[in-house]
C-alpha cells in the first residue's frame, strides 16, 4: 500500500487560511506541529492563547502559552506551575483574569489520583492554582472546565447519578451557593460527552461525544476517539446533538471545541492525519514513507483548528437528519404527560404562556413560566384564567397585550360560543380582560388571534356558529376595527377548515392549521404574501412535521426565525415485539409522549418555511 498525507493536497490552503474555505490550521509550525496540541483558550483581545501539549499516549500533559506579537504567535513558554502533573483542557475566563483547567495533581483531603478542576490568576503577581470546591470537584472524574459568558462552569463528570461514561454538566449560583445541574438528555447519553463550549450570546453548544453511532470511524478502526457535535439552545432546553459533516470531524479523533470570546470563531483539536491508501495496486509503505509521514505536521498527533463560527449552520444543514427535528420545549416541565398547546414566547424570549386541558376537553387554563439560568420555572395558572375556558394565548408584537380565547360570561351570562379577549400588562402586573367588541366578535365563534406590527388582525371564526371555519382579516384605523374579510381562497380553500393564523409582523407569510379529515387530521400550511394577493396554502411535510397525528397551534417565535407549534404524536406500537401489558399502560400514559399535546420548536427553514425576500 502506499503511504499519503490526509488533507496533503490542501495543506498549503490550510497554511493560507482554511481548507477549502472551511477549516483552518492555526499557526502551523508555532502552535500546530508534529507534537499533539490540545485545547485551545484564548483571552478576550485574542493574543493570547493558552493550550495544553500532550505525549502520544496522554501520561504527559503541559500546559502552554503564546502571544501575538505583530501579526505573528510567539514561540510557545510553559507556564511556571505546570510540567510536574498531568494538566489538561484549559480555558480562559471571560474576563481574561482566570485560567481553568483539569489536574491529577495532589490537594490536601483528596485521596485518589483522579483528575480535579483548578483555577489560577492570570493578572497581578505569579500565583498558584486553586482546587475548586465541592460540589464541582467531587471523588470521581472531572474535566473539562469552561466558564460561560453568563457565569456558568461547564464541565464533564463520571459521578454517580449520570447517564454512562462521562457526562456535562453547568453549576448555577444560588446566593452563596453553587448548584451543580446535569445537562441531561438529549445532550448526554450512555456515550461520554465532554469538553462542552456555549458561544457568547448563549444560543450554541458544541462538544465532544465518543462512542455515538453516527461518529465517523476510519476503516479498520478499532474503537471510536471522538467527534463535535452541536446543539441549539430552545428555550430551557437544547435540541438534539447533531453531528458536525466533513470537514469540522474526520475519521480521525476531533475534539476539545471553544469559542472565542467574541464568538466569531470556533477553535478545536484534529488528529487528522496520513491515511493508508487501501488500493491493491499502490507500491506499499516504506520506512521513509513513514518517517515522512511521522514527521509532518498532520501526523495524527492532535493539532489546533478553526472554523468560522457563521459557517457552523452550513455544516449543521449538512449533518441535519430528518429524525433530529421537531424539538420538544421545556420536557418534563412545559411539554408533560398532561395536554399542552398553543405556547407564546414573550418578546424577549424569558417567558413562555400555554395552554393546558384536561382529557376531552372539559377544562382549560392558561399557565406561564419563566427562564431563569437556562430552565423553565414551574408553570403556574396566571392570575386571570383559572375560572372558565382559557386558551391559546398570543403576545401582540410589543408584548404590552395579550389575546385569548374564553368562553366566559358576557353581560352576565355564559355564552355557548368562544370569543376574543385582550388583556394588558405593566410590567408583572396583569390588568382585566376585555372582549374585543364587534366587529371583531359576533354570536359564532370566534377562535385564536394573532397581530401585524401595523395592529392588522387576523383570526379564525364561523361567522354563523356553523360551517367552515374561515380566517379573516381586519385592519386597524383611528376609528377602531375594519369589518373583518375572509382571506381568498388560496387560503380558505373549498374542503379545507382552516383555523389558528400566526401571521409574521411584516404579514410577508401566514402560517396555519387546516384539516380534511375532520379535527384528528390537522396539519400545518403556510401561505406567502404575492403582489396579487396570497399564494395556494401549502402543507408543511419538511423535517417531519406532517406527523400521523395532531399537528397544530403555531406560533411564531420573536426571534422571526423559528416556529413553535403543538403535536400529538407518539410512538408507534405496530411493531412492538408483544402487546402491551396493564404496566406498559400505566408507563405510557405517565410519559411525555402518550398522545396528549406537546409544544416544540424547529427553525422555519427547516419546517420548510422560506418566505420571499420584502
Amino acid at each position: 500500500m502506499r503511504i499519503r498525507v490526509w488533507l496533503l493536497a490542501s495543506l498549503a490552503a490550510l497554511r493560507a487560511g482554511g481548507a477549502s474555505g472551511d477549516v483552518e490550521l492555526v499557526a502551523p509550525g508555532v502552535l500546530s506541529t508534529p507534537l499533539n496540541e490540545r485545547s485551545a483558550g484564548l483571552t478576550p483581545s485574542g493574543d493570547t492563547l493558552y493550550f495544553a501539549v500532550r505525549s502520544g499516549d496522554g501520561y504527559v500533559s503541559e500546559l502552554f502559552r503564546s502571544r501575538r506579537l505583530g501579526g505573528r504567535w510567539t514561540t510557545p513558554e510553559a507556564l511556571p506551575f505546570s510540567g510536574r502533573f498531568v494538566d489538561l483542557d484549559p480555558s480562559v475566563s471571560p474576563d481574561g483574569r482566570t485560567l481553568y483547567f483539569a489536574s491529577d495533581r495532589p490537594a490536601p483531603g483528596k485521596s485518589a489520583a483522579d483528575f480535579d478542576l483548578w483555577s489560577v490568576a492570570l493578572s497581578g503577581d505569579a500565583h498558584e492554582p486553586v482546587r475548586l470546591p465541592p460540589p464541582i470537584n467531587s471523588p470521581s472524574t472531572e474535566l473539562a472546565p469552561a466558564l460561560t459568558a453568563d457565569d456558568r462552569l461547564l464541565f464533564a463528570s463520571d459521578r454517580p447519578g449520570g447517564f454512562g461514561g462521562l457526562d456535562l454538566y453547568w453549576t448555577e449560583r444560588r446566593g452563596d451557593s453553587t448548584i451543580v445541574r446535569s445537562f441531561g438528555t438529549p445532550v448526554n447519553s450512555q456515550e461520554s460527552e465532554t469538553q462542552a463550549t456555549i458561544s457568547p450570546d448563549g444560543s450554541t453548544l458544541v462538544f465532544t461525544s465518543v462512542g455515538r453511532s453516527d461518529e465517523l470511524l476510519a476503516p479498520g478502526a478499532a474503537y471510536p476517539r471522538g467527534d463535535l457535535y452541536l446543539s441549539r439552545r430552545t428555550g430551557a432546553s437544547w435540541s438534539p446533538p447533531i453531528h458536525l459533516s466533513a470537514p469540522i470531524n474526520s475519521p480521525a479523533a476531533e475534539c476539545c471545541a471553544a469559542f472565542d470570546k467574541r464568538g466569531a470563531y470556533l477553535y478545536f483539536s484534529s488528529e487528522r492525519n496520513f491515511t493508508l491508501d487501501q488500493r491493491h495496486d499502490s507500491p506499499g509503505l516504506t520506512r521513509e514513507s513513514l518517517e515522512r509521514g511521522l514527521g509532518d505536521i498532520l501526523n495524527g498527533g492532535g493539532n489546533l483548528f478553526r472554523v468560522s463560527a457563521l459557517e457552523l449552520g452550513t455544516f449543521e444543514r449538512r449533518a441535519m437528519a430528518p429524525d433530529t427535528l421537531p424539538v420538544l420545549v421545556g420536557p418534563g416541565t412545559i411539554s408533560t404527560a398532561a395536554n399542552e398547546f398553543g405556547g407564546t414566547l414573550s418578546p424577549d424570549g424569558t417567558e413562555i404562556f400555554f395552554s393546558r386541558s384536561v382529557p376531552r376537553s372539559y377544562a382549560y387554563a392558561i399557565f406561564g413560566s419563566r427562564l431563569s439560568s437556562g430552565h423553565w420555572s414551574a408553570p403556574e395558572v396566571v392570575p386571570f384564567s383559572g375560572h372558565y375556558r382559557d386558551f391559546d394565548p398570543v403576545f401582540a408584537p410589543d408584548g404590552r397585550r395579550m389575546y385569548f380565547i374564553s368562553d366566559r360570561p358576557v353581560d352576565g351570562r355564559r355564552p355557548t360560543n368562544y370569543d376574543i379577549y385582550v388583556i394588558e400588562r405593566d410590567g408583572a402586573v396583569w390588568g382585566t380582560p376585555r372582549r374585543l367588541p364587534a366587529p371583531i366578535n359576533t354570536s359564532g365563534n370566534e377562535w385564536f388571534m394573532s397581530e401585524a406590527d401595523d395592529g392588522t388582525l387576523y383570526f379564525a371564526a364561523q361567522r354563523d356558529g356553523s360551517g367552515p371555519s374561515r380566517i379573516y382579516q381586519s385592519a386597524r384605523g383611528s376609528g377602531g376595527y375594519a369589518d373583518p374579510v375572509p382571506l381568498p381562497e388560496a387560503v380558505n380553500a373549498p374542503g379545507l377548515w382552516v383555523t389558528e393564523p400566526s401571521i409574521a409582523r411584516d404579514q410577508r407569510f401566514l402560517v396555519f392549521s387546516g384539516t380534511r379529515d375532520g379535527i384528528a387530521g390537522y396539519d400545518l400550511y403556510v401561505s406567502y404574501r404575492l403582489a396579487g394577493g396570497w399564494s395556494p396554502a401549502e402543507r408543511l411535510t419538511a423535517h417531519g412535521m406532517a406527523s400521523p397525528t395532531r399537528d397544530y397551534s403555531p406560533r411564531l417565535a420573536p426571534d422571526g426565525l423559528t416556529l413553535i407549534f403543538t403535536s400529538e404524536r407518539y410512538p408507534t406500537r405496530q411493531d412492538a415485539a408483544r402487546p402491551m401489558s396493564y404496566a406498559d399502560f400505566v408507563t405510557f400514559s405517565a410519559s411525555i409522549l402518550n398522545g396528549h399535546g406537546n409544544i416544540y420548536s424547529i427553525p422555519l427553514k427547516a419546517a420548510g418555511i422560506v418566505p420571499p425576500e420584502p
